[in-house]
């Protein structure tokens, strides 16, 4: 990775536990922090990771920023996982672990999926879906 000079991030409290480094230069439409490496788009969270670490990011893992700011470059502050981890831990996801749970044995002993996604703020389909393993699926 070409080395960075400082004058591309700010070092920033945004609530987590240590400083975010802020990106301060190009970024994705979807707000994370980029740059071009031999000709190829970048993400700069994934090099600062694997600087850090010395190898790269781990076969069928993505990072996920512990701190919830995607212009944060800091590669102490993102985590690999799955892709499904990554998504469970999002901003748009409703339901926790715990919460999936409750729902099936819920829904196992009969109760209606209209009845529970009224209780748990979901649609019914998403009950359907759950309950049928189209989603939340136990592989992690």
């Amino acid at each position: 990775m070409r080395a960075l000079t400082g004058n591309e991030y700010r070092v920033e409290r945004r609530g987590y536990k240590t400083p975010c480094h802020t990106w301060t230069r190009g970024k994705t439409k979807h707000g994370y922090a980029q740059i071009t490496v031999n000709g190829r788009k970048r993400y700069v969270h994934r090099l600062k990771w694997e600087a850090l670490h010395g190898r790269p990011v781990p076969e069928g893992c993505e990072l996920d920023h512990l701190c919830r700011h995607r212009d944060c470059v800091n590669g102490e502050h993102v985590e690999p996982v799955t892709h499904t981890t990554n998504c469970r831990r999002g901003a748009r996801t409703k339901l926790t672990k715990a919460q999936v749970c409750e729902l099936r044995q819920r829904r196992g002993g009969g109760e209606s999926p209209k009845l529970l996604a009224g209780e748990f703020g979901v649609a019914p389909c998403t009950v359907v879906n759950i309950c049928a393993g189209r989603t939340w699926t136990d592989d992690d």
